[in-house]
């Protein structure tokens, strides 16, 4: 089977096996826990706190079967960072995964065949193989930078 073969094959597998696990969503830990665990400790404990776990999970097991061009791309809502200024206010923000060629959304178990697909509704922070190469440390250091991106980029558009 070559690649793409396996990319077809795989990556919906992957998907599967984590709907099958039904990991419940709680986003009241995400400030405690945001990029803290481990997948194995994602699995055990039998909850996300959001996408950025579902992420984490998705790319190590992707990456375990032999995919290593596997990166995280952070992204903040469009709708959110041309809308006016709110300073406390909620941040809508998404972690999506490439797989090769294939973006893939691990939260809804969804493979978009054109990575592209996502400009139009999310503005990309970047595009790293290692999660915490965004410098979001944590949950409070993720609001900050995200605030920071969406005072920038109403400057400059």
């Amino acid at each position: 089977m070559d690649r793409e073969e396996k990319e077809k094959v795989l990556i919906p597998t992957v998907l599967i096996f984590m709907a099958k696990q039904n990991l419940r969503l709680d986003k009241k830990e995400f400030n405690r826990l945001y990029n803290k665990r481990t997948p194995d400790e994602i699995l055990q404990s039998g909850f996300v706190t959001g996408c950025t776990d579902e992420a984490i999970l998705f790319s190590a097991l992707i990456r375990g079967l032999g995919f290593k061009d596997t990166f995280f791309v952070e992204t903040l809502s469009r709708r959110w960072v041309e809308s006016p200024a709110e300073e406390g206010g909620p941040i809508y923000g998404h972690t999506f995964v490439f797989v090769g060629d294939y973006l893939v959304d691990p939260s809804k178990k969804v493979v978009f065949i054109d990575g592209r697909t996502i400009e139009r509704d999310w503005v990309v922070l970047g595009k790293k193989i290692e999660l915490t190469e965004f410098g979001f440390h944590n949950a409070e250091i993720l609001k900050k930078e995200c605030r920071l991106f969406k005072a920038n980029y109403k400057r400059q558009n």
